[in-house]
């Protein structure tokens, strides 16, 4: 699924096109601020101690008692192919819509 012109994301399960990718303003996380967030950073399409970000985001969903539907090992999985499905060097930011619209 690589674009030369676009970047995607991965977001409830699937890659999205970057423009493409909504949040309703109803959403929990960005209502309440019921939320936590991790961003890992990549350097030559190689992320940068990525199970310590995982590590300390599911502490924080843990402590918050946010749920989600993934385990870490697929949340890893999941940045790896984000990595991989874009031909950019990109930051990810993992947002989990935690919410009901």
């Amino acid at each position: 699924m690589k674009n030369e012109k676009q970047r995607v994301i991965y977001q409830n399960g699937e890659f999205v096109a970057e423009q493409d990718a909504k949040i309703s303003i109803f959403d929990s996380a960005l209502m309440f601020g019921d939320m936590v967030f991790e961003m890992t950073r990549s350097f030559n399409k190689q992320q940068f101690k990525l199970r310590d970000h995982i590590d300390r985001l599911y502490a924080g969903l843990k402590i918050l008692r946010i749920p989600i539907q993934m385990t870490p090992k697929e949340m890893e999985l999941a940045c790896n192919q984000t990595i991989d499905a874009n031909v950019f060097s990109i930051n990810e930011i993992i947002f989990n819509k935690l919410g009901k619209a």
